[in-house]
């Protein structure tokens, strides 16, 4: 049961990067952030389940550990992306 939760999660947060790329609203720039940074904020806690799925309750499944991989891949993009935009890269600001 629990590697539903983990799974959803991580479905989750590739789904609000994938509407936020695909989002027809002006201004497009401010949703595609968003999306972005939603997905991002939902990927850290699935880290944190899947953690605690595979040291605490001791879970070794494919598919908290696939979940772990997504969460773990989108987090490691986000915060790159995120810390690119603070810093005032150009390239960041141009995918926006």
């Amino acid at each position: 049961m629990e590697r539903f939760l983990a799974q959803s999660l991580a479905l989750l947060s590739c789904v609000l990067l994938c509407a936020a790329w695909s989002a027809p609203f002006e201004p497009r720039p401010f949703i595609r952030l968003m999306g972005f940074s939603l997905g991002g904020m939902v990927s850290i806690p699935t880290l944190v389940l899947c953690g605690y799925y595979i040291r605490i309750r001791a879970v070794r499944s494919a598919s908290i550990k696939g979940a772990a991989i997504v969460a773990g891949a989108y987090a490691t993009l986000f915060s790159v992306f995120m810390v690119a935009v603070l810093i005032g890269s150009p390239l960041a600001y141009k995918w926006l």
